[in-house]
């Protein structure tokens, strides 16, 4: 039987060669698709007649994780209906469980609050229209 410099014949080095490591087991990421938390960005707005910004609202799952293609529906309280718009009125999430929402001032000042929904969440924002 031929060995090599070592002592190992050539049924250790064919053994060696071979031997596979013992694969390991990578979790599988977890959809997050259950919405527990509801948030939006700014929480406060103050907007000059005319003027516009942007909200974004954030669905998140379990461990923060983010929520996509939930419907986010945006509601403006009665009296501020007469001050503000929202654009558009609801938006599926992104893949980062965001929806865009656009907040624009009418000619009209004082204060409004916008609800952002997702099912039975929700969280609002307080705007006041200044001239």
């Amino acid at each position: 039987t031929a060995a090599d410099n070592a002592g190992n014949t050539a049924t250790d080095i064919l053994t060696i060669i071979y031997q596979m490591p013992t694969p390991t087991a990578t979790p599988t990421p977890t959809d997050c698709e259950e919405a527990v938390e509801i948030t939006a960005d700014p929480s406060e707005l103050t907007l000059q007649t005319k003027a516009n910004d942007t909200i974004i609202v954030t669905v998140t799952g379990e461990n923060g994780c983010p929520v996509e293609g939930d419907m986010v529906k945006a509601k403006i309280d009665k009296d501020g209906r007469d001050r503000i718009r929202v654009t558009p009125s609801s938006k599926r999430t992104d893949a980062n469980g965001e929806a865009v929402f656009t907040i624009t001032a009418k000619n009209k000042t004082g204060s409004a609050k916008v609800t952002f929904k997702d099912g039975s969440l929700s969280t609002q924002v307080n705007v006041t229209v200044t001239r």
